[in-house]
């Protein structure tokens, strides 16, 4: 979601940092008014799968002992077993599960 706040705030040649998507609707960038004043800026979509996948492994690590110490709060959307994959995913690929789904097998 655009805010109008934050973009007034970047300094000139700041970083503005578009991060996610994960409802599904479409970005809405007021682009002009992000470039009001003549303020240069940078603007990058950050997409956590670019590079060789060489962090995946210490940052999903990392993870647990974070929401372990309460510095990361985990929002579970649905709990449930292995069985309830098929229409959790479709519900997934909708956006309509909000938080995160832990299912068990066995």
């Amino acid at each position: 979601m655009w805010d109008r706040r934050r973009a007034s705030t970047l300094r000139p040649g700041g970083q503005y940092v578009w991060f996610g998507q994960a409802g599904g609707n479409p970005i809405s960038l007021e682009l002009f008014r992000l470039l009001q004043g003549g303020t240069s800026l940078i603007l990058r979509h950050f997409v956590y799968s670019d590079g060789d996948g060489s962090r995946e492994a210490e940052d999903m690590a990392a993870l647990p002992a974070l929401a372990s110490h309460g510095k990361l709060q985990v929002e579970i959307g649905h709990r449930g077993d292995f069985s309830s994959a098929g229409p959790l995913l479709k519900e997934m690929s909708t956006g309509r599960l909000r938080g995160k789904a832990v299912v068990s097998i066995g």
